[in-house]
Formats: structure tokens, sequence, C-alpha cells
């Protein structure tokens, strides 16, 4: 029996899958997912067993990013807050739960740090190789369930780079797109301590997500982003 959180998940990766068909920034990238049972479509292609595929794919989708710039700075601003609730209320999480990791999380994003402006574009959510396949003409993304069409391409930005950190597999390509974050978040207007608060911030509510879903075990990566997070607010206030 599918549990009701797992049917809304299932019902918003299908439902984003076929939206992001319209997106600018993924049209034409996007595998649609069928309904046949809990994220059996994403599962499949999770573990990724081929190292030169998944550089291969790291690459474009760090070319993917590079080349949607343009999109970035043509795009309306608003404040970081209002994407973060936003995401909040699409991923369906219960902020006012007696727990301590939802008290402090409430905490933190209704902080006044959360006022700068960031630019409002659709995003991917979960933007890494494993969530992408690649033929020999084109990058194809799945896994969509934490996608968002009033959020920021800067997360999917930050989702990269901050896998790429833990991976330490770097080389010229990689540096180039560190790079050209900071370039392009000087464009932008925005911190680099901004940035990484925003992902922070981003990552941490996905994970609540997933422990409403029972997965207990990733409460405790949860609490790990909600403390980065909570380091880079109050270094700021």
């Amino acid at each position: 029996m599918i549990s009701t959180p797992g049917m809304k998940q299932l019902d918003r990766e299908v439902r984003n899958s076929q939206l992001a068909l319209e997106w600018d920034i993924y049209s034409g990238r996007v595998v649609s997912l069928e309904k046949v049972a809990p994220f059996i479509a994403a599962a499949t292609f999770i573990n990724e067993t081929n190292s030169v595929s998944y550089i291969r794919k790291r690459q474009k989708l760090m070319e993917l990013s590079i080349n949607r710039l343009d999109s970035v700075l043509k795009a309306p601003k608003r404040a970081a807050s209002d994407i973060l609730i936003n995401r909040i209320h699409n991923l369906d999480i219960e902020l006012e739960k007696d727990h301590p990791v939802y008290t402090q999380f409430r905490e933190l994003v209704n902080s006044n740090y959360f006022r700068f402006e960031i630019p409002v574009t659709p995003m991917h959510g979960d933007f890494l190789p494993g969530n992408s396949l690649l033929t020999e003409e084109k990058l194809l993304l799945i896994d969509w369930e934490y996608a968002l069409k009033e959020g920021s391409i800067l997360y999917d930005w930050w989702y990269l780079k901050f896998y790429i950190d833990i991976d330490k597999n770097y080389n010229e390509e990689t540096k180039n797109y560190f790079s050209f974050i900071e370039k392009a978040l000087e464009k932008i207007n925005l911190s680099y301590d901004q940035f990484e608060a925003f992902g922070y911030a981003m990552i941490s509510s996905a994970y609540i997500s997933a422990y409403e879903l029972k997965r207990i075990r990733d409460l405790k990566k949860c609490r790990k982003y909600i403390r980065e997070l909570d380091r880079i607010v109050s270094g700021a206030n």
C-alpha cells in the first residue's frame, strides 16, 4: 500500500517533469515520467557505475548552467525568503511541528537574513549526474520531485558545486565552473555567503521532506546542513 506522503511525492515528480517541458531553462532535456510505482523511474538510474560517463554528465551539467547565465541575468528578482517559503509549501512540509529541527529551521528561514533578492527561475532541484541520462545527442534530466517553477537556478548551481566538493574530484573544468559561479554572483550582486546560505536552506528543506516520508536516516544530514546554515546566518548578525 502506497503511503499518502509517498503518493504526494510521486504526483509531484510526474507533474513537475511534465511542466519542465515548457520551461526555457530545461526544455528539451526532460524525461517525462509515467506514474507506475513510487520512484522507480528515477531510482533505476541513481547508482552510477561508469566513472567516465559520470564525469561526462557532470561536465554537461556544468555547461548547461553556464549557458543559461543570460537567462538568469534577465530574470525578475524576489526575496530569497519568498522562494524558500514557496519551496516549503511545494514540498508539503509541516514547519509547525514540535521538533528541534523544525524549530531551528523555521527560525532561520523567518529571520531577516533572507531578505536579499535572487533571480526567480525554474529549477530542477536535484541537479546531479546521477539524475541525468547521456545520449550521443544530448543530456536528459530525470527525477523532478524537487523541481519548482518559481525557484532559482542558483540552487542548481550550488547543488552541483556542493557535490563536486564532496567528491573532491577536481579538474580544470570544475575549477572553471567554480570561477563561473563567483563571477556570476558578482553580476547578480549576491555575496558568496548569501549564495551558500540559500543553498543550505534549500537542501535542508529537502531532507526535512525526506524525513517526513519516514526516512529517519536523513534527519542526521538535515541537522548537519541546518548547523551550516546557522553558522552563516549567525556570522552575519
